[in-house]
């Protein structure tokens, strides 16, 4: 390993524009590649899958009733406002919402006359022994008694020039005999007691304080991306309506999965901001307080750019999308690959051959690495999807961060400076603190207390605790 790497050596620093060529290509190549890949904002890969489990997910997520959301119109103050407030708010609302691009909002269900109540009944006959008890079974034998039959059977042709004919004539030849009839009269109790009614052909709320209605997205709950645009605009809509002094008297709210995966996407995409720009600024710091050049913070970040970059190119080979939440965690694998360049960098200071330099740091860098390098792999035998993505990003980040900091890297060092700031930081590593007794007898005594407070340490079960809830969320 040493003897490749010198000899690469070797031959670059003889051939700068094969050295350049390779570098720009290769970058260029692995970007191409990263390109590729999408992420996801999706808080449930962090749950462990097993094929059952992932089965269960993706029938979640293809469900439409969850993807709903519920936006309620309500009172500002306890004095209250009149129903004909909420109303007309909710016409004004409805037409923002109607101007919505269909490629983000599917169906908006605001009034009992655009519910799909025939669609709900077929759909319901087509899966009805999902939803029979015992008792449904055992009353067979007179749903079957012909008299019975020819009975059902004459109600609803009579019922066939009524109102509901339409809703009989594409649902009775699914249940020709009345076996959903018990199914039936269950479910209308159950909607007795939803705490909804209509008023003047808007659903309230069963003290009449609320005018609900429901969007359904157009995708599903985990494509955040597009939901995004979609709560970005029902936020602006609520927003411009609550500047109108008529409807001053009303407030507007939402809720729904939807609401709470891109209420999740969005915080990830901060906590990973903050994350990476903490670290970085850190980094920075450090390194311009050891290093007096300014182009140094520069050259020490550039193996993780390409580690990452290298790891994002492999990754796309075999997978097509990748955990955000993974990726903000890659701030712990900055602080890992920017140790390659720091080595090389401090080992510079007091030598000035960069050949030894690079000969002398082979083995120890390949060494460590691999075993960090093990580490990270072994997360790719846990079945919880972000600790998998994290495996690869960990693994082929070190190993791109290791190929730059020893192949690439010496060449872009250039002469070293003279005078270097930073000594403190020698000092401070020389400073024997296994020699200190106070130290060693404060751990002791310490050692016992936090033993102690351990025990009061309980894991958070709760699974819902997993989403990010922003207060006007909780609050709705």
């Amino acid at each position: 390993m040493k003897g490749l790497v010198l000899k690469s050596y070797d031959y670059f620093l003889n051939h700068r524009l094969v050295f350049w060529l390779v570098l720009l290509l290769g970058f260029g190549l692995l970007t191409a590649l990263a390109s590729r890949i999408s992420f996801e904002e999706d808080i449930s890969r962090m749950l462990q899958m097993d094929s059952k489990t992932r089965e269960y997910r993706k029938l979640i997520q293809n469900t439409r009733l969850v993807d709903k959301l519920v936006i309620c119109i309500s009172d500002r103050s306890p004095a209250g406002s009149p129903a004909e407030v909420k109303m007309a708010y909710c016409d004004s609302l409805i037409e923002r919402l109607k101007t919505i691009d269909s490629s983000l909002i599917r169906n908006i269900t605001y009034t009992p006359d655009n519910f799909p109540y025939i669609d709900v009944y077929e759909a319901l006959l087509r899966n009805l022994p999902f939803f029979m008890e015992e008792r449904d079974y055992a009353a067979f034998d007179s749903v079957f008694r012909p008299e019975n039959m020819q009975h059902h059977l004459v109600q609803k042709t009579k019922q066939l020039s009524s109102l509901t004919g339409i809703m009989i004539q594409r649902t009775l030849p699914l249940d020709p005999v009345g076996i959903s009839d018990p199914l039936t009269l269950r479910l209308r109790e159950l909607g007795d007691a939803s705490g909804y009614e209509t008023v003047n052909g808007y659903f309230f709320t069963k003290d009449r304080k609320n005018l609900v209605l429901f969007v359904e997205p157009a995708n599903p709950a985990n494509e955040t991306g597009k939901n995004t645009r979609l709560i970005k605009a029902i936020e602006g809509f609520i927003d411009e309506l609550g500047q109108d002094e008529s409807f001053s008297g009303a407030e507007c709210s939402y809720y729904g999965a939807t609401a709470m995966s891109v209420g999740n996407a969005r915080q990830i995409q901060r906590d990973t901001i903050i994350t990476l720009g903490v670290m970085c600024f850190v980094l920075i710091l450090l390194i311009t307080s050891v290093f007096r050049r300014k182009r140094t913070p520069f050259i020490i970040f550039l193996p993780v750019a390409f580690g990452l970059v290298f790891s994002l190119a492999f990754i796309s080979l075999f997978e097509k999308n990748i955990s955000l939440i993974a990726i903000g965690a890659t701030s712990v694998l900055l602080g890992i690959a920017v140790n390659y360049p720091i080595h090389i960098l401090t080992h510079r200071l007091h030598e000035n051959n960069l050949r030894k330099v690079i000969g002398d740091l082979v083995e120890p860098m390949t060494i460590g690495s691999a075993t960090t390098i093990g580490g990270f792999i072994c997360l790719l035998f846990v079945k919880a999807e972000i600790l998998h993505d994290f495996g690869l990003l960990g693994a082929f980040g070190l190993i791109g961060a290791v190929i730059f900091s020893l192949i690439f890297m010496p060449h872009l060092i250039g002469r070293q400076e003279g005078n270097v700031s930073g000594r403190w930081l020698e000092r401070t590593s020389n400073i024997r603190f296994e020699s200190n007794p106070f130290l060693i007898w404060t751990v002791i005594l310490l050692t016992p207390v936090f033993l102690y407070f351990s025990q009061f340490i309980q894991f958070d079960s709760d699974l819902m605790h997993l989403n990010y809830v922003s207060p006007q969320l909780e609050k709705n």
